[in-house]
C-alpha cells in the first residue's frame, strides 16, 4: 500500500504543529521500519525531550502536564494494534520514566 502526500500541504510541513506528524506516524504500515537502537531507550529519550522544554517554561500546573503526557502515551499504546503495530506496556513505563527524568533535568521537581 502506497500513500501519496501533497508536499505543498502546509498541515504536513508546519513545524509548529506536531499533530500533523502524529497523524502521519499513526497511519497503518505494511511493516515496521528497522530502527537501530533499543525501542525502550527511544521512548525514554523522546518523552524526556518532550517534557524538558515544558519544565523550562515553568508552567503553574507542571504535574498535570506530566500526567497528560503519560496518559497520551498510554492512549498511543492502546491505539497501535489498530494501525498495524503493537502496543507494549513497557513502552508506557519508559515514557513515564522519560517524563520524570525530563522534569528532574529541567529542575521541575
Amino acid at each position: 500500500m502506497t500513500i501519496a502526500f501533497n508536499h505543498n500541504d502546509p498541515f504536513l510541513h508546519d513545524r509548529d504543529d506536531p499533530c500533523g506528524h502524529y497523524v502521519i506516524l499513526a497511519l497503518p504500515r505494511p511493516e515496521l521500519p528497522s530502527v537501530p537502537g533499543n525501542d525502550k531507550a527511544h521512548h525514554f529519550i523522546v518523552y524526556a525531550l518532550l517534557m524538558l522544554p515544558v519544565v523550562l517554561r515553568k508552567p503553574t500546573h507542571l504535574l498535570w502536564v506530566a500526567m497528560f503526557f503519560i496518559v497520551y502515551g498510554g492512549v498511543i499504546e492502546r491505539i497501535q494494534p489498530y494501525v498495524n503495530r503493537y502496543g507494549d506496556w513497557l513502552d508506557l513505563l519508559a515514557n513515564g520514566i522519560g517524563v520524570a527524568c525530563g522534569m528532574l533535568a529541567g529542575g521541575g521537581c
